[in-house]
């Protein structure tokens, strides 16, 4: 008998969107909140149609479950390298009760395609790409202990490019690509975009009321020639840190975030 992933102290439940997605978590490895939960929101996925859509680094599935709550027709992959997480992502799908049209692979993006063909992943097959790639290069930080951490947070130098060949090559012609990052990577996600997806929108979103952005969302369409579009963003809370209530409408009640 071949031995699971120890999945049992060592996790947490947790509840997103006012608790109509519920996930379990490991306690101290990689932890989903705002940026997934955002991630979802934007996807400009129609609610009635039968979309094919990929989480690209899905970790446990928080992208893909808040997604799958949103868009109850959609079809939902994850791709996720740890075995453990992937192993997480089968567990929600069953507990959310979305497993017959969620499902994940475990394997590494960065690797050549054709392994993940073997797969059954197909190319050029998307109508909508997500993405939350690791946020630091190595020797930026200090390397967390855990290994899914830093796996989850730390990439190697010139790695983003990999991720975005990848989205590039699961991505259906005009499909789009959706990706939130820290702000300070606005240039490395320009230059890794370019030739890939076009019709750039930009989406900052700040901590509160005239502080610099902390994240940015953008989203392209797959061969797009349209120029790059910079919109005013959302504030996330108000003076007293409470979540603003467009910020607590996504979060909470599971509303839908255009970009544009």
């Amino acid at each position: 008998m071949t031995a699971e992933p120890a999945m049992h102290d060592d996790l947490t439940e947790d509840a997103f969107l006012g608790a109509r997605v519920t996930l379990l978590q490991p306690r101290h490895g990689p932890r989903a909140g705002l940026d997934a939960v955002f991630l979802a929101a934007a996807c400009p996925v129609d609610p009635s149609a039968a979309a094919r859509c990929l989480d690209a680094g899905a970790g446990v599935g928080t992208v893909s479950m808040c997604l799958a709550h949103r868009a109850p027709k959609a079809v939902i992959t994850g791709v996720e390298i740890d075995a453990q997480l992937a192993a997480i992502f089968t567990r929600n799908a069953l507990a959310n009760g979305v497993e017959s049209r969620v499902s994940v692979i475990e394997g590494d993006l960065t690797q050549p395609f054709k392994l993940l063909e073997e797969k059954r992943l197909r190319a050029n097959s998307f109508d909508h790409v997500l993405s939350n790639p690791p946020f630091f290069t190595s020797g930026s930080v200090r390397a967390p202990l855990n290994t899914a951490v830093e796996r989850a947070h730390v990439s190697q130098e010139g790695e983003l490019d990999l991720w975005f060949r990848f989205f590039a090559a699961c991505a259906a012609p005009k499909g789009t690509l959706t990706v939130i990052h820290h702000a300070q990577a606005l240039p490395d996600l320009l230059k890794a975009a370019d030739g890939r997806f076009g019709g750039l929108c930009i989406f900052p979103l700040f901590p509160r009321e005239g502080a610099p952005a902390i994240r940015v969302l953008i989203q392209g369409e797959k061969g797009s020639r349209a120029p790059i579009s910079i919109q005013s963003g959302m504030i996330l809370h108000d003076a007293s840190g409470a979540f603003t209530p467009e910020a607590k409408a996504i979060l909470r009640d599971g509303a839908s975030l255009s970009l544009t």
